[in-house]
Protein backbone atom coordinates (compact mmCIF):
# COMPACT_ATOMS: atom_id res chain seq x y z
CA UNK A 1 0.00 0.00 0.00
CA UNK A 2 2.78 2.38 0.38
CA UNK A 3 4.16 2.10 -3.50
CA UNK A 4 2.41 4.16 -5.61
CA UNK A 5 0.40 2.23 -8.54
CA UNK A 6 1.24 5.10 -11.09
CA UNK A 7 4.82 3.77 -11.08
CA UNK A 8 4.16 -0.19 -10.57
CA UNK A 9 1.83 -2.66 -11.72
CA UNK A 10 1.28 -5.54 -10.10
CA UNK A 11 0.06 -9.11 -11.02
CA UNK A 12 -0.28 -12.71 -9.08
CA UNK A 13 0.08 -15.51 -11.18
CA UNK A 14 -0.10 -19.40 -9.44
CA UNK A 15 -0.15 -22.74 -10.45
CA UNK A 16 -2.07 -23.98 -7.95
CA UNK A 17 -5.78 -24.29 -9.44
CA UNK A 18 -7.77 -24.63 -5.83
CA UNK A 19 -9.85 -21.76 -4.67
CA UNK A 20 -8.31 -19.67 -2.82
CA UNK A 21 -10.35 -17.94 -0.07
CA UNK A 22 -7.82 -15.36 -0.70
CA UNK A 23 -8.78 -14.20 -3.88
CA UNK A 24 -11.26 -11.94 -3.90
CA UNK A 25 -8.33 -9.60 -1.40
CA UNK A 26 -5.40 -9.96 -4.11
CA UNK A 27 -7.99 -9.08 -6.91
CA UNK A 28 -8.44 -5.55 -5.51
CA UNK A 29 -4.88 -5.32 -4.59
CA UNK A 30 -3.55 -6.30 -7.82
CA UNK A 31 -4.06 -5.43 -11.55
CA UNK A 32 -4.45 -9.17 -12.78
CA UNK A 33 -4.60 -12.51 -10.99
CA UNK A 34 -3.61 -14.85 -13.05
CA UNK A 35 -4.89 -18.84 -12.89
CA UNK A 36 -4.17 -20.84 -15.71
CA UNK A 37 -6.30 -23.78 -16.42
CA UNK A 38 -4.99 -26.93 -16.97
CA UNK A 39 -6.64 -30.21 -17.77
CA UNK A 40 -4.21 -32.62 -15.93
CA UNK A 41 -0.95 -32.74 -13.74
CA UNK A 42 0.65 -33.78 -17.36
CA UNK A 43 -0.12 -30.31 -18.78
CA UNK A 44 2.37 -28.69 -16.67
CA UNK A 45 4.94 -28.43 -19.49
CA UNK A 46 2.48 -25.56 -20.94
CA UNK A 47 3.96 -23.50 -18.29
CA UNK A 48 6.81 -22.36 -19.57
CA UNK A 49 5.45 -21.18 -22.77
CA UNK A 50 2.78 -19.79 -20.54
CA UNK A 51 5.09 -17.69 -18.40
CA UNK A 52 6.77 -16.39 -21.96
CA UNK A 53 3.59 -15.09 -23.20
CA UNK A 54 2.68 -13.25 -19.98
CA UNK A 55 5.82 -11.60 -19.59
CA UNK A 56 5.55 -9.98 -23.23
CA UNK A 57 2.02 -9.14 -22.90
CA UNK A 58 2.40 -7.65 -19.19
CA UNK A 59 6.04 -6.23 -19.88
CA UNK A 60 7.03 -8.10 -16.72
CA UNK A 61 10.44 -6.44 -15.47
CA UNK A 62 10.69 -8.17 -12.17
CA UNK A 63 9.33 -11.55 -10.97
CA UNK A 64 8.95 -12.81 -7.39
CA UNK A 65 8.90 -16.22 -6.24
CA UNK A 66 8.55 -17.99 -3.08
CA UNK A 67 8.99 -21.38 -2.08
CA UNK A 68 7.38 -22.09 -5.73
CA UNK A 69 8.93 -25.27 -7.69
CA UNK A 70 7.62 -23.69 -10.96
CA UNK A 71 9.39 -20.48 -10.09
CA UNK A 72 12.50 -22.36 -9.35
CA UNK A 73 12.67 -24.82 -12.34
CA UNK A 74 11.52 -21.34 -15.03
CA UNK A 75 14.07 -19.26 -13.56
CA UNK A 76 16.86 -19.87 -15.60
CA UNK A 77 14.22 -19.58 -19.08
CA UNK A 78 12.94 -16.06 -17.87
CA UNK A 79 16.93 -15.20 -17.53
CA UNK A 80 17.63 -16.39 -21.00
CA UNK A 81 14.97 -15.38 -22.93
CA UNK A 82 14.51 -11.51 -21.39
CA UNK A 83 17.83 -9.84 -20.94
CA UNK A 84 15.96 -7.28 -18.62
CA UNK A 85 14.33 -9.48 -16.23
CA UNK A 86 15.46 -9.86 -12.28
CA UNK A 87 14.04 -12.47 -10.28
CA UNK A 88 14.09 -12.27 -6.87
CA UNK A 89 13.27 -15.16 -4.08
CA UNK A 90 11.59 -14.74 -0.92
CA UNK A 91 13.05 -17.51 1.79
CA UNK A 92 11.15 -17.95 4.72
CA UNK A 93 11.78 -20.51 6.70
CA UNK A 94 15.37 -23.23 6.95
CA UNK A 95 12.50 -25.90 6.38
CA UNK A 96 11.49 -23.88 3.12
CA UNK A 97 11.34 -25.09 -0.21
CA UNK A 98 13.58 -22.80 -1.20
CA UNK A 99 16.38 -22.94 1.24
CA UNK A 100 17.09 -26.31 0.41
CA UNK A 101 19.33 -28.35 -1.56
CA UNK A 102 16.74 -29.70 -4.69
CA UNK A 103 16.67 -26.31 -5.80
CA UNK A 104 20.39 -25.01 -6.16
CA UNK A 105 20.12 -25.00 -9.82
CA UNK A 106 18.43 -21.71 -9.75
CA UNK A 107 21.13 -20.29 -7.58
CA UNK A 108 22.86 -18.21 -10.17
CA UNK A 109 19.45 -17.50 -12.25
CA UNK A 110 18.58 -15.87 -8.85
CA UNK A 111 19.51 -11.91 -8.78
CA UNK A 112 18.20 -11.36 -5.18
CA UNK A 113 17.16 -13.44 -2.31
CA UNK A 114 15.54 -12.22 0.55
CA UNK A 115 15.47 -13.95 4.22
CA UNK A 116 13.84 -12.93 6.71
CA UNK A 117 15.64 -13.09 9.48
CA UNK A 118 19.79 -12.74 10.00
CA UNK A 119 19.95 -16.56 10.95
CA UNK A 120 17.99 -17.98 7.79
CA UNK A 121 20.43 -15.51 6.07
CA UNK A 122 23.76 -17.13 8.15
CA UNK A 123 21.95 -20.71 7.30
CA UNK A 124 22.14 -19.95 3.95
CA UNK A 125 25.58 -18.29 3.71
CA UNK A 126 26.64 -21.63 5.07
CA UNK A 127 24.87 -23.55 2.76
CA UNK A 128 26.72 -21.65 -0.10
CA UNK A 129 29.94 -22.02 1.73
CA UNK A 130 29.65 -25.92 1.10
CA UNK A 131 30.17 -25.34 -3.13
CA UNK A 132 32.72 -23.31 -5.02
CA UNK A 133 30.19 -23.09 -7.36
CA UNK A 134 27.26 -20.90 -5.05
CA UNK A 135 29.45 -18.83 -2.93
CA UNK A 136 30.38 -16.36 -5.41
CA UNK A 137 26.57 -15.59 -5.20
CA UNK A 138 26.62 -15.38 -1.62
CA UNK A 139 26.32 -11.15 -2.02
CA UNK A 140 23.31 -11.59 -3.49
CA UNK A 141 21.62 -12.54 -0.01
CA UNK A 142 19.76 -9.68 2.02
CA UNK A 143 17.84 -9.65 5.01
CA UNK A 144 14.32 -7.85 5.33
CA UNK A 145 11.83 -8.53 8.11
CA UNK A 146 8.78 -9.79 7.56
CA UNK A 147 6.41 -6.25 7.80
CA UNK A 148 4.04 -5.30 11.08
CA UNK A 149 1.58 -2.60 11.44
CA UNK A 150 2.54 -1.64 14.71
CA UNK A 151 -0.26 0.24 14.71
CA UNK A 152 -2.10 -2.20 15.24
CA UNK A 153 -0.64 -3.01 18.69
CA UNK A 154 -0.51 -0.05 20.06
CA UNK A 155 -1.10 0.45 23.72
CA UNK A 156 -2.70 3.41 23.67
CA UNK A 157 -5.54 2.00 21.46
CA UNK A 158 -6.05 -1.34 22.72
CA UNK A 159 -8.52 -2.17 25.31
CA UNK A 160 -7.29 -4.21 28.00
CA UNK A 161 -9.14 -7.79 28.45
CA UNK A 162 -11.14 -7.17 24.84
CA UNK A 163 -10.95 -10.48 24.45
CA UNK A 164 -11.68 -11.66 27.66
CA UNK A 165 -14.44 -9.55 28.10
CA UNK A 166 -16.25 -10.53 24.25
CA UNK A 167 -16.07 -14.17 25.37
CA UNK A 168 -17.30 -13.67 29.20
CA UNK A 169 -13.95 -15.37 30.36
CA UNK A 170 -12.92 -14.38 34.15
CA UNK A 171 -10.42 -11.50 33.82
CA UNK A 172 -7.80 -14.22 36.03
CA UNK A 173 -7.95 -16.84 33.46
CA UNK A 174 -4.53 -17.11 31.61
CA UNK A 175 -4.96 -17.63 27.78
CA UNK A 176 -2.07 -19.55 26.19
CA UNK A 177 -2.26 -19.28 22.44
CA UNK A 178 -0.82 -21.13 19.18
CA UNK A 179 -0.69 -19.59 15.89
CA UNK A 180 0.45 -21.75 13.17
CA UNK A 181 -0.21 -24.81 11.12
CA UNK A 182 0.34 -28.22 12.29
CA UNK A 183 3.38 -29.50 10.71
CA UNK A 184 6.60 -30.93 11.82
CA UNK A 185 8.81 -27.57 11.54
CA UNK A 186 5.76 -25.61 13.58
CA UNK A 187 6.24 -28.11 16.36
CA UNK A 188 2.83 -27.88 18.02
CA UNK A 189 3.48 -30.22 20.58
CA UNK A 190 6.00 -28.27 21.67
CA UNK A 191 3.30 -25.53 22.51
CA UNK A 192 1.57 -28.10 24.32
CA UNK A 193 4.57 -28.71 26.69
CA UNK A 194 5.14 -24.89 26.89
CA UNK A 195 1.41 -24.27 28.06
CA UNK A 196 1.73 -27.03 30.44
CA UNK A 197 4.85 -25.53 32.40
CA UNK A 198 3.27 -22.41 32.22
CA UNK A 199 -0.01 -23.70 33.55
CA UNK A 200 1.74 -25.53 36.36
CA UNK A 201 3.87 -22.14 37.91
Amino acid sequence: ETVSADEFNFHVVTTVQKKNPWIQEFQKRFKNVVIPLLKSENDKWIYKYYLIELVKKLKIDIVLTSNSWEGYQYASLLKTKFNHIKVVDILHAEESTGASNTVDYAIPYLDKRICISNRLKEYMLQRYKTSEEYIKYSNRLNVIYNGIDLKQYNSDLLISNNFKLKYGISFDTKIISFIGRFSDEKDPLLFVNIAKNIIST
